[in-house]
């Protein structure tokens, strides 16, 4: 699951041309950690597809040049920022890259690496493509284009041009007051990296400083006020106070008599189990996290360097150039051994019995892909919001029961059986479960699982006292009873996987991991338990099933495969085999059908009560998009938000449709839709409703 991303108040941003960024990664990781620095947008990266480059803590989205050698553009952003890349429109003579970056103080920021070749000519249309009309924009990187107006000591065709096209588009031009650029030999240094700001109200400060390794100084730009950088927080769950503060905390063990009261225990267990966890819970702010961790020897290099660059910059003494040129290399060299030093005692460190090199071979052999623009129904997504609705769109046509080639009276016998059977009480009920039970499964739940929609961890229903047991009995025991599965239970969080060898760009590439709450879980196992008696008992289950099976293995069910092969051979006899594989057979589902198929199996109707309850997805849609309007909290009952916004469930809107319907129909010339309204009450039991006058 992604972190919680965070809206800043201000941006530190860097813009840098690097004249090549494969071999100074290195040295630019340095900088933005030391300087705190949110977005850095690069120019002149000089990268192609086959040079991988990654700053820890960073996410970088890149734009290599395709023909030739030399350009591309790329931006690095803090990955607890809440951003997206969008896609730059094609253009000739300006390469860039953008990304929207969502702030507090001035809503979403549009920011662009740019750079433009010195060969290449000056277009005002591919300048208007980039800025955006709505968003705020700011444009920085090496644009070779010189004028006073943005403090550069000469100027030249493309600042002249630059320059009226700013005045007409009310576009500020800006550079630092140093110079950016320092060409080798007798060229006089000046300021060609500016930044281009549209239609963005904050206050900002450009400045420039002798860093890095390239013939351009970076430039930073600080966006709105003086803001303490955010701390990250470390929480720490003490697990034995949780112990005794959920002891105390649990109320007695709630009577359960009606379906609401059933989702108000679960609702009062959820809030009572994460209120004692928050109170066993300390926050304190994480160390800052360097990974390259260099030595004093290494910073006070560092230091030397840019002093170096400093002097040299001031003086264009060539003996001073070669003091810089000896320092960088020094520089480049101590931070690959230190990072090779890193690396070797890290691998000695690695030790089988305690899982550091499982842990180290699995984090190598993962990757880790940053999910693209998707091309969904409406076409490309590029914020998270958007991405979201193209991923559960393509997974509502994936789960949706596929209408081909239907038998309209098959499936008319099977709805009105189902809906026959549903609406007759069940004289049995299911077996109720025990305390034993719950404990046991709930001492096997395994202490890594992520958790779901609740955010409780497994590991806090494993520490679960008595008490806590005697809840969740009594809650168990009440959805066997009344065969209604708990409506909070049935929500999860997905999480998109992609598929081995899919394009990344479809929606449909992606399968879906649902986290579900631990608590549901372990009612779906109590449930499952009871479901495989019966359907063993009734001998449901083919002998050569071996799927889902208890003590029935892929291995086994290959040997009796060539168990009936070799039988064959000794028989003389040919054997044929016939594999199927079914797309989406799981998902697409027809559960009316599978409901069917129980109660003609024989299935015990408390338990199809059940299972329907489990598989009723109507109002839990509309419960879902309800919440999702108002930003409910997660412990705010849905019957609360259908009572405070006047929102009829889709129940009370049927009934209510219905009887509107029917009163119509009283005073309806046509003698047969009248005869549909005047239908027999007491007959109600011996006579269907006229439905087809209807």
């Amino acid at each position: 699951m992604d972190r919680q991303k965070r809206l800043p108040l201000s941006l530190h941003i860097l813009a840098w041309n690097a004249n090549g960024l494969r071999y100074k990664r290195d040295e630019l990781q340095e900088l933005l950690f030391r300087e705190a620095v949110d977005v850095a947008l690069i120019s002149e990266t000089h990268l192609n597809a086959g040079i991988t480059t990654r700053i820890p803590g960073y996410t970088i989205h890149r734009s290599d040049r395709q023909t030739g050698q030399g350009g591309g553009t790329a931006i690095f952003v803090k990955n607890d920022l809440e951003h997206h890349e969008i896609q730059s429109p094609p253009l000739l003579h300006v390469e860039t890259n953008a990304v929207i970056v969502n702030t507090r103080s001035a809503g979403a920021l549009k920011l662009v690496s740019v750079y433009k070749a010195p060969q290449e000519p000056f277009d005002e249309q591919e300048l208007d493509l980039i800025f955006d009309i709505a968003t705020p924009t700011i444009v920085a990187g090496d644009l070779n284009a010189k004028h006073p107006s943005w403090n550069s000591r000469t100027t030249n065709p493309y600042g002249r041009r630059l320059y009226d096209f700013a005045s007409r588009r009310a576009i500020l031009v800006e550079g630092p007051v140093e110079p950016t650029h320092f060409p080798p030999g007798d060229h006089r240094p000046d300021v060609l990296d500016i930044a281009l700001f549209k239609n963005v109200a904050l206050h900002h400060h450009i400045s420039t400083a002798a860093e890095l390794s390239s013939d351009h100084n970076p430039i930073t730009i600080r966006l709105g006020g003086a803001v303490p950088p955010a701390q990250h927080l470390l929480r720490l769950t003490n697990w034995r106070a949780y112990r005794d503060t959920i002891a105390t905390a649990l109320p007695p063990v709630p009577i359960i008599n009606t379906t609401d009261q059933l989702d108000e225990a679960v609702a009062l267990i959820t809030t009572t189990i994460n209120r004692a966890i928050a109170a066993s819970t300390t926050t304190r702010a994480k160390d800052d996290w360097d990974p390259l961790a260099l030595t004093d020897i290494i910073k006070e290099l560092i230091r030397d360097k840019n002093r170096a660059r400093r002097e040299y910059q001031r003086s264009r003494d060539p003996a001073d150039k070669a003091e810089l040129n000896r320092l960088e290399r020094e520089v480049k060299t101590s931070i690959w051994n230190h990072r090779n030093e890193q690396w070797r005692q890290k691998v000695e460190s690695l030790n089988p019995d305690d899982g550091s090199l499982w842990t180290m071979s699995r984090y190598l052999r993962k990757k880790r892909p940053r999910l693209p623009p998707l091309h969904g129904p409406f076409g490309v997504a590029y914020t998270d919001a958007d991405k979201a609705e193209a991923l559960a769109d393509s997974l509502e046509a994936q789960c949706s029961p596929v209408y081909e080639h239907l038998d309209e009276a098959h499936i008319q016998r099977v709805h009105s059986h189902v809906r026959r059977q549903l609406a007759v009480p069940p004289p049995d009920r299911i077996p109720h479960t025990t305390a034993g039970e719950v404990r046991n499964f709930l001492t096997h739940l395994k202490i890594r699982k992520a958790p779901g929609p609740d955010g409780i961890p497994n590991r806090a229903l494993i520490l679960l006292p008595k008490k806590g047991v005697a809840h969740l009995v009594a809650i168990y025991n009440a959805t066997l009873r009344l065969r209604h599965f708990p409506t909070a239970w049935k929500c999860a969080d997905v999480i998109q996987v992609l598929k081995p060898g899919k394009p990344e760009n479809i929606p449909a590439s992606y399968r879906p991991i649902s986290l579900l709450c631990a608590l549901g879980k372990t009612l779906e196992r109590i449930v499952l338990a009871r479901l495989e008696r019966e359907v063993e008992a009734l001998n449901l289950l083919p002998s050569h099933q071996f799927g889902f099976r208890a003590r029935h293995s892929t291995t086994q069910q290959a040997l009796r495969v060539v168990e009936h092969i070799t039988e064959g051979f000794t028989r003389k006899e040919h054997t044929g085999g016939l594999f199927l594989d079914i797309s989406k057979a799981f998902d697409s589902v027809w559960h009316r059908g599978l409901l069917y198929k129980l109660l003609r199996g024989g299935v015990s109707l408390p338990m199809v009560h059940l299972l329907a309850s489990f598989l009723q997805p109507l109002q839990v849609v509309q419960n879902r998009f309800l919440r999702l309007a108002v930003n409910a909290p997660w412990f705010v009952r849905n019957e609360q938000l259908h009572r405070e916004f006047n929102i009829a469930t889709v129940r009370e809107y049927m009934r209510d449709a219905a009887a509107r319907f029917m009163r119509t129909t009283q005073d309806h010339p046509n003698p047969d839709i009248q005869d549909a309204w005047a239908y027999d009450v007491a007959g109600i039991r011996r006579h269907k409703r006229p439905k087809c006058s209807l």
